[in-house]
């Protein structure tokens, strides 16, 4: 198998709690290694005018200089005008765009 071939399972979803209030998850397997990727938990808020997503992602990639890390993702959205999302970690915070704040 080449460098660019993957074989993987990637799930998620979203479970209705009440009208406003969903229990999110998503997980992804790689099948030829036989290891998760990837995995999180989360809560979502909903109404008519927003949508707030809070969750925890865990990740078990190690390889060359990439370690396994946690963190919490928070995304929110303005229906029908855009959204903004952050990211933190235990040691850094990253902006919208992936950048890290601590450079």
């Amino acid at each position: 198998m080449s460098n660019n071939d993957r074989e993987e399972i990637v799930l998620g979803g979203a479970l209705a709690i009440t009208n406003e209030w969903w229990a999110l998850g998503n997980l992804r397997y790689d099948i030829e290694e036989e290891q998760t990727i990837t995995d999180g938990l989360g809560l979502r808020y909903q109404d008519d005018c927003f949508k707030i997503d809070v969750t925890y992602q865990r990740s078990f990639i190690k390889d060359q200089d990439i370690e396994p890390d946690q963190r919490f993702l928070v995304n929110f959205a303005l229906k029908y005008l855009g959204t903004y999302s952050v990211a933190t970690e235990a040691f850094g915070t990253f902006g919208a765009d992936g950048s890290d704040f601590n450079e």
